[in-house]
């Protein structure tokens, strides 16, 4: 198991601080997000600042760009990382491609599969110097000259990695990509009789293993130093729930639950331009309450973790890409990662709270659907 944070990404400035500050902690993995603010930069601060620690967007969306626009994008992550990058690409659904980015919507599954396979064509014309040949469905690219390619690098490819919710991206997850991530809203049922099922139906079309994939696990983790932060903190999540239920992608993981009709009632309750803002009312008034939160304390917490590695748990991921990692990424036992991961405030992630402990036990509460 690794275990990942977030880079800050509104102020540049801090995201070197807080890399290296993440790194001497422990951490195994520095993600970003494209959200509100540009995914790809704050990753190449970080890759300056640090040795050790794997870098990646966990999503980045991919189709609003050209392969050949984020090959280009990666490839000099990889370089400048010295082998450290994960590509890691999302679709977004319907209504975003085409009100948001103005693009057209193509069933996504087959074009993502189709994009891996322009990412790759492209970095191997520009490591081996050869002609870039590539036809799909979706993307032919035919034309690269020596004027617009970057040096070869020596190092591997890029892993690429696939935001997976609905059936057919899970398959072509398994079947192209070198790891998928699950969405937060994700419970341990949907994993075992939705996920893994069709990623391993994706691994079969391949002829790959299943140690060939990494599986990044969903759940939302809220930490806080005292029970108002907590509830606080929350409140937050409980928002982003609703949220993500109001919207039909993310339907069929309450339909497995016997849900649906709940995220349905949570869509009216919506209103243009409202975004994220959903209060507690709206909330507990659309048929039935969003899951309860499962509260423990640290060291119970801790202890889950440890065991979870001693048993290998579906939830284990194949070894860190990058050969630095794996030599020092089980030098930080689970229960002191996890600790380290408590005492920091997600709302003030920066270099002096990073490297702050707290000595008495930190209260931490997970929010997860009923297994």
């Amino acid at each position: 198991m690794r275990v990942f944070t977030t880079l800050p990404m509104t102020d540049w400035r801090e995201a070197g601080p807080a890399a290296r500050a993440a790194e001497d902690i422990g951490f195994d993995v520095l993600r970003t997000a494209e959200l509100g603010h540009e995914v790809f930069i704050p990753l190449a601060f970080a890759a300056l600042a640090t040795e050790r620690v794997e870098l990646t967007p966990s999503v980045a969306i991919a189709f609003p760009r050209s392969p050949t626009i984020t090959a280009g994008i990666a490839w000099d992550l990889q370089a400048n990382s010295r082998g450290r990058f994960v590509l890691g690409l999302g679709s977004q659904v319907k209504g975003h491609n085409e009100r948001r980015f103005g693009i057209a919507w193509t069933p996504p599954a087959p074009r993502m599969r189709d994009y891996i396979g322009a990412l790759r064509a492209i970095w191997r014309c520009w490591e081996t110097r050869g002609k870039l040949d590539y036809h799909s469905d979706h993307y032919t690219l035919t034309l690269m000259t020596p004027a617009f390619s970057p040096e070869p690098t020596g190092l591997p490819m890029a892993p690429v990695t696939i935001s997976a919710v609905g059936e057919a991206m899970l398959r072509v997850s398994g079947q192209v990509a070198d790891g998928v991530r699950l969405h937060p809203l994700c419970s341990r049922r949907y994993l075992l009789e939705v996920c893994l099922p069709l990623i391993a139906e994706g691994l079969a079309r391949s002829g790959r293993a299943r140690e060939h994939l990494d599986v990044h696990g969903g759940g939302f983790v809220v930490t806080g130093p005292d029970a108002a932060a907590l509830a606080k903190a929350m409140d937050r999540v409980r928002e982003r729930i609703a949220f993500y239920c109001s919207t039909r992608t993310y339907f069929p993981v309450l339909a497995l639950h016997g849900w649906k009709s709940w995220g349905r009632s949570c869509t009216g309750c919506r209103s243009p331009g409202a975004g994220m803002t959903w209060p507690r009312s709206r909330m507990t008034s659309c048929g039935s309450s969003p899951p309860a939160p499962l509260t423990m304390d640290l060291p119970r917490l801790s202890h889950s973790v440890s065991v979870m590695l001693r048993t290998r748990s579906i939830w284990n991921s194949r070894p860190t890409h990058h050969p630095a990692c794996n030599a020092s990424c089980w030098k930080t036992s689970a229960a002191s990662r996890i600790a380290s991961l408590a005492s920091i405030r997600p709302d003030r992630w920066n270099a002096q709270s990073a490297a702050r402990r707290i000595a008495r036990p930190t209260v931490i509460a997970m929010c997860v659907a009923p297994i």
